[in-house]
């Protein structure tokens, strides 16, 4: 898969040897990296679920993608995102993007969501039917965002909102 940039911010695929580097040689990473690698970055999510996914690569199957995010300007990792198939249901995927500190979130959200929508998901065609994510229901500046992107309630626990977004058929809207 490419890579992915703004005048801002660049969504790069993470790559085997990235992937190994952040696992098992992040100090060796931070020495050698020519950009900021911040402590918090990637997020306990993205260095739970890094293993799998190495093994997947190294298998050349599966579904699971992981992306890391770096601000172009600061020169520094300010977020990962994750999206993967639902193996329960087919069609449908659920995506992750977690950034280092609020800052960052607020400062490049909107870019990340919106080139993961108009470029990434797109790759998915006849696979995904239907992306899904989650955030707090205190995050008004995200929940705003992920409604003005398109995507639609799909569930509220009080605590939790579940986000839906239908991905319209590519052949049937060639017009």
């Amino acid at each position: 898969m490419k890579d992915y940039k703004t005048e801002r911010v660049v969504i790069l695929t993470c790559s085997l040897d990235m992937g190994k580097s952040i696992l098992l040689y992040r100090n060796e990473l931070l020495r050698r990296s020519p950009i900021e690698i911040p402590e918090k970055w990637p997020s306990y999510s993205f260095r739970g679920i890094l293993p799998f996914y190495l093994e997947q690569i190294e298998g050349e199957n599966g579904t699971l993608k992981l992306w890391i995010v770096a601000d172009l300007s600061g020169k520094r990792m300010v977020a990962d995102l994750m999206m993967d198939e639902i193996s329960s249901q087919p069609g449908q995927g659920y995506f992750e993007i977690k950034f280092i500190d609020r800052e960052a979130e607020s400062a490049f959200l909107k870019e990340c969501v919106l080139l993961f929508l108009q470029y990434i998901v797109v790759q998915y065609p006849k696979r995904l039917k239907a992306l899904f994510t989650l955030s707090m229901a205190n995050e008004s500046y995200r929940n705003s965002l992920l409604k003005d992107c398109g995507f639609q309630l799909y569930e509220d626990d009080g605590l939790f909102l579940t986000w839906k977004l239908d991905i319209p058929d590519k052949e049937n809207n060639n017009e």
